[in-house]
């Protein structure tokens, strides 16, 4: 599942011709335009899944839930648990695909590394090329989660 708002990042990151100091702190603004990206992602995944919900009031309710709280974190072992919730096949599927591609995982989770570390005001190991690469690899993830969440009714 790519995401419009980081690819056009990633083109105009790659395509400017600034000073290595400027690429670094426009590469520590990606990791964090990702993160956000993929947390509101999850959000829409998991509101489309409850659409199917039609008492309007528990729709509202979990609604309410997943856009506040349902999201403790964006580390794949959440997101595992988050599904395991609506039923432990879910969990067992998106964990199956992940075991299938363990290289994805590493990717996915040094994108949030990179971030948490930039919000802890540390810099970050990782440079564009890098971080490019992650994501490639990394977005996969959604689509996993997606594709355990959705294709599992």
């Amino acid at each position: 599942m790519y995401i419009e708002e980081v690819d056009q990042a990633l083109v105009e990151i790659k395509d400017s011709h600034t000073n290595n100091r400027i690429k670094s702190l426009l590469t520590q603004s990606l990791v964090i335009l990702i993160c956000g990206q993929f947390e509101q992602k999850i959000k829409h995944i998991l509101t489309d899944r409850c659409k199917s919900v039609s008492d309007v009031t528990i729709k509202n309710f979990v609604n309410d839930h997943i856009h506040k709280s349902a999201l403790r974190s964006l580390r794949v072992s959440e997101l595992s648990g988050l599904l395991g919730r609506f039923h432990p096949s879910y969990k067992e599927k998106f964990n199956q695909k992940i075991k299938e591609n363990g290289q994805v995982k590493t990717t996915y989770e040094s994108i949030l590394t990179n971030r948490n570390s930039v919000a802890h005001g540390a810099s970050i190991t990782a440079t564009f090329d890098e971080i490019r690469m992650y994501y490639e690899k990394a977005h996969m993830i959604l689509d996993y989660f997606e594709q355990s969440l959705i294709m599992s009714n």
